[in-house]
């Protein structure tokens, strides 16, 4: 077998158009080594253990731990700790300890936000949109961090998201197949379709489109809103005293009323827009189990009306695609993935951690570190690492990874902090791939993921983007 071409790697900036017609729509990774990209993500130079410990050091988080080096993160306990006394122990050469994905609060819309701690104390340093990336959404930013001096490896598996991943320090070395060799992957779920653009989908996740959205919501989501745009206009009407007005009212209410209660059966998020109508008011509910998931407090419920009992909860397939994308790890792809979803599952420990599903559909069952002639003989269909393209990417580099490339990636620490930390951004992959400026406008064929990106980021969060 020819061994694959090298990753292409640019020493210079490239514009987003470039970057969406060359690499975003191909589906192709791509490094970049250029510096000037310090123009917008300048900020992420200060990240020192000194800023990082000014800024965020009293934010609570709950982090990988292991009880030796052989051990895999993710397969051991979570630890409570400060993110103070996090970077003190890892200046102490702790390599037990690794902070990955964090617990999301749910938002208004019944997604998780995009930023956990400590990121929301460290937001200032950059951009919850690069330019960089044109119309590409983003699902969740994360910050990794942890102490690896003799590497510690992801293993193999795809995320459900593109990736543009910032290496602030350490070395990190990536093995990728593309998402054409899914079925030669053996992973633990059973593959049911490759979208044009990478995102893998199993068998159980439902109609799962190339952007990620669950299908039957859009669907539900759009009727929603034309039935909110209907009732709109039909109180318009009232309001001229036009004929018939009270009667259209009348069946639009009906008909957002019986949408509404289909939401609450399916578990869907379904959030009721605010009406000036009596008839329209409902009282408000969130729905909270013993142990808050939402994480809201009481100065937090304001007069928005939620017509679903599991309004802080979220849909079956959001879930799987979480809960599969990010476990299990000595890298940040195998964080673990209830907390990406606000914990919207419980699997408990004695002492409170979080206990991963042992086998995400998303990863492979092989095991790079084991001899080629074994993993041959194991898994004949598997190409072997000469058909894997290999990256070195280095601190002050960046690798942008389409959704549904497999990798494999080991981190290393390097002198003098003896620690690797990147911050990375998961965007919802598009599926208009058209290359022309107007395509990197609007990459997503729907409005589902705009619209509720628009409606979420309003106000001062959409000054920042």
């Amino acid at each position: 077998m020819t061994r694959p071409a090298q990753i292409q790697a640019y020493d210079v900036w490239l514009s987003p158009e470039q970057f969406w017609s060359s690499h975003i729509c191909n589906r192709t990774p791509v490094v970049l080594k250029g510096t000037e990209f310090s123009a917008e993500l300048g900020s992420l130079s200060r990240w020192t253990d000194e800023y990082l410990a000014r800024k965020a050091s009293t934010a609570f988080l709950s982090v990988e731990h292991r009880d030796s080096p052989g051990d895999s993160f993710g397969k051991g306990s979570k630890l409570p700790i400060q993110f103070g006394d996090f970077l003190k122990r890892l200046q102490q050469h702790d390599d037990s300890i690794y902070l990955s994905s964090q617990q999301l609060r749910t938002a208004r819309d019944g997604y998780p936000e995009c930023l956990g701690q400590p990121l929301t104390l460290l937001a200032a340093d950059f951009p919850l949109r690069p330019k960089l990336m044109g119309g590409l959404l983003p699902q969740q930013i994360n910050i990794w961090m942890g102490a690896a001096k003799n590497g510690a490896s992801s293993g193999l598996h795809h995320d459900y998201h593109d990736n543009l991943y910032i290496l602030l320090r350490g070395q990190k070395r990536f093995r990728l197949f593309p998402p054409s060799q899914a079925p030669n992957m053996y992973t633990h779920g059973a593959v049911a379709q490759i979208h044009p653009n990478g995102r893998i989908v199993y068998e159980g996740q439902g109609r799962v489109g190339a952007d990620g959205a669950d299908r039957g919501e859009v669907e539900r989501w759009q009727q929603r809103r034309h039935a909110e745009q209907r009732l709109s206009a039909a109180e318009a009407a009232c309001t001229h005293g036009d004929q018939g007005a009270e009667e259209e009212m009348a069946a639009a209410e009906a008909e957002l009323e019986a949408l509404l209660e289909s939401s609450l059966v399916s578990g869907r998020p379904a959030k009721r827009a605010k009406r000036n109508h009596p008839a329209d008011k409902a009282s408000a509910e969130e729905q909270h189990s013993g142990e808050d998931l939402s994480n809201n407090t009481s100065d937090e419920k304001d007069d928005e009306d939620y017509e679903s009992a599991s309004d802080f909860e979220h849909v079956s397939n959001l879930e799987d695609d979480f809960r599969d994308d990010y476990q299990d790890s000595g890298d940040e792809e195998r964080c673990n993935a209830e907390a990406a979803m606000g914990l919207l599952s419980h699997r408990g420990h004695s002492n409170g951690a979080m206990e991963p599903d042992p086998s995400p559909r998303n990863f492979s069952q092989i095991d790079l570190s084991q001899p080629q002639d074994q993993l041959a003989k194991k898994f004949p269909k598997f190409p072997g690492l000469k058909a894997a393209q290999e990256v070195e990417l280095e601190a002050g580099q960046m690798l942008y990874l389409p959704a549904g490339w497999f990798h494999e990636v080991t981190s290393f620490s390097e002198a003098p902090s003896q620690t690797h930390l990147a911050l990375n951004y998961w965007f919802q992959p598009p599926d208009n791939l058209d290359a022309s400026p107007a395509g990197m406008a609007k990459p997503y064929r729907s409005e589902f993921w705009p619209t509720l990106w628009a409606e979420r980021h309003q106000g001062d969060l959409a000054k920042r983007s």
